[in-house]
């Protein structure tokens, strides 16, 4: 016998909430309503369901509309203004808006002479690394043949 399985939306995935996040989607305070309102929506996508392409294309306009001011009062904000703000956000809005702060700070000092020392990159390490044992073995090579041929014309 088989078993059909028919997933419900929940409720903030209904087409109300998708009607109020068409029209502004900062009226919804996703921290209270949904805290993992993205992760639900990837979750979701695996799934088939009638509703599914109107509720990702809801997430994916959400994200896109809430993002850009998202990142622009996490770069320009001062921390008062922010409290508010950040008591409305999402997992994920919550982690890419902490990103967007270190990344200001990290401008700043920068700006300000006040950064730590510039390092290279892992990659560039290693490369650096590769290039002076390279040069190294051809150095020793070098040598061996300035040796063999001492030796060649000694014998001569």
């Amino acid at each position: 016998r088989l078993i059909v399985f028919k997933p419900l939306l929940i409720k903030k995935l209904q087409e109300s909430y998708r009607g109020v996040f068409a029209a502004d989607p900062w009226v919804v305070d996703l921290r209270k309503k949904c805290p993992h309102f993205y992760s639900l929506g990837c979750h979701l996508a695996g799934l088939s369901s009638s509703e599914l392409a109107a509720v990702l294309s809801t997430l994916e306009n959400a994200f896109q509309r809430r993002i850009k001011s998202l990142m622009e009062t996490a770069l320009n904000a001062s921390r008062v203004s922010v409290l508010a703000l950040t008591s409305r956000l999402e997992e994920l809005e919550m982690a890419l808006f902490r990103i967007g702060q270190s990344e200001r700070t990290s401008l700043d000092k920068w700006f300000s002479r006040l950064h730590e020392r510039l390092e290279p990159s892992m990659v560039a390490k290693q490369t650096l690394e590769l290039t002076a044992r390279s040069e190294a073995v051809e150095e020793l090579a070098r040598k061996r043949s300035r040796i063999d041929s001492a030796q060649l014309g000694e014998r001569n």
